[in-house]
């Protein structure tokens, strides 16, 4: 009771995501992942409708030791918000068009774990989450899902998780 199915160009670790009408997957591609790619495709019959790619200058190999496309984009009425375990933190409207992006490693250092990041991002109606655990500098971050700003980062203990953010009420 397969609907319909598409050969990936590429590797990825995620979850697809749906909003509306499309299906949203996320992989990367070449021996140092240097092609971070989304993927956009019609939800009723698989028809790819954009694809975009990004250049990484984080650079990291192409094994089964370590992630490739692992965080699980978020999604909402405005766009998808990417994470790649490079770094690169990227927001695209539903038509393909880059509305901001960021380069984490550039910013706040490189990402130092034995398996690479996988955590996923969290959203509320305006800001995504971002958990970069690393064996150095790890922090927690708020971004405005407007314009890709930090809205507030605070630090975390140093060590190994793969862990995504989550809500609860106290």
């Amino acid at each position: 009771n397969v609907a319909w199915q598409v050969n990936l160009p590429g590797y990825g670790q995620s979850s697809a995501v749906v909003w509306g009408d499309q299906v949203y997957v996320t992989m990367v591609e070449g021996a140092k992942k240097e092609t971070l790619r989304i993927n956009a495709y019609h939800l009723q019959d698989g028809k790819l409708l954009w694809q975009q790619d990004i250049a990484t200058k984080n650079l990291g190999e192409n094994t089964d030791y370590f992630s490739r496309a692992a965080p699980t984009p978020v999604v909402d009425q405005d766009g998808v918000y990417v994470l790649y375990e490079s770094g690169d933190f990227v927001a695209y409207q539903h038509d393909g068009k880059l509305k901001w992006q960021r380069d984490l490693v550039a910013e706040f250092g490189a990402i130092k774990s034995r398996h690479g990041l996988s955590s996923s991002p969290l959203q509320d109606a305006k800001h995504v989450f971002i958990c970069m655990q690393s064996d150095e500098s790890p922090y927690l971050m708020a971004v405005s899902k407007q314009d890709g700003k930090t809205v507030w980062k605070v630090e975390r203990p140093v060590g190994t998780a793969w862990s995504s953010p989550i809500w609860f009420e106290t």
